[in-house]
């Protein structure tokens, strides 16, 4: 696999496209977190996969765990870590839709239940999926799904052989969506760097 600095990184970015970055580094490339032992990468993916009906194809890992060190901008430069979440997405047009119907239905029937927090993250979650994206993270166990999806996700970060590493992920409507969203963060990280080149006198 590739490995890239920060510093490399960096240069990259001053010198490529957005969309050549994200695909190269974060699509393209095998992630860092399984670098000593793709055999495991490889039965992880396999596992999520099964479960959620997708094909591996349409899976990626994100974030430091895919290229060493973070890319949120809140974060960035983090280096990963036995502490580091391991993000995920999965691409699912299919399983998109059928999430969102039984959202609509949610917030019809039993929105008006929860608790101010989770009414909040309701709301934040609906802004997400003008991106393409549905964070399960936004919801509470009433919603079925979320029970099931942190069941699943919640055993997996138990998993001794994954290091005890929170698993986290997010669900996106098609890789065009996933595209532009990680464009966007890069973006966002071009900005910092070049605010800082400017900071430093460079």
């Amino acid at each position: 696999m590739e490995v890239i600095s920060k510093s490399d990184f960096e240069r990259e970015i001053k010198s490529k496209s957005l969309t050549y970055i994200t695909n190269r580094y974060l699509f393209d490339n095998f992630p860092y977190c399984f670098k000593d032992n793709p055999d495991l990468y490889y039965e992880f993916r396999k596992n999520i996969c099964d479960n959620f009906k997708i094909h591996p194809k349409n899976f990626c890992v994100v974030g430091s765990g895919k290229i060493g060190f973070s890319l949120n901008p809140n974060n960035y430069g983090r280096k990963y870590c036995d502490s580091s979440d391991i993000d995920v997405v999965l691409i699912s047009d299919e399983l998109f839709h059928e999430l969102w119907l039984k959202l609509l239905a949610f917030k019809k029937g039993s929105v008006y239940r929860l608790s101010q927090y989770y009414k909040k993250k309701f709301e934040e979650l609906q802004k997400t999926l003008f991106y393409g994206i549905i964070r399960i993270d936004k919801l509470s166990d009433d919603f079925d799904f979320a029970k099931e999806w942190w069941t699943f996700f919640n055993k997996l970060s138990t998993d001794e052989t994954l290091g005890m590493h929170q698993i986290r992920g997010a669900i996106f409507k098609s890789w065009q969506h996933v595209s532009l969203y990680y464009e966007y963060s890069i973006k966002k990280i071009s900005n910092i760097i070049e605010a800082n080149n400017e900071s430093n006198g460079f």
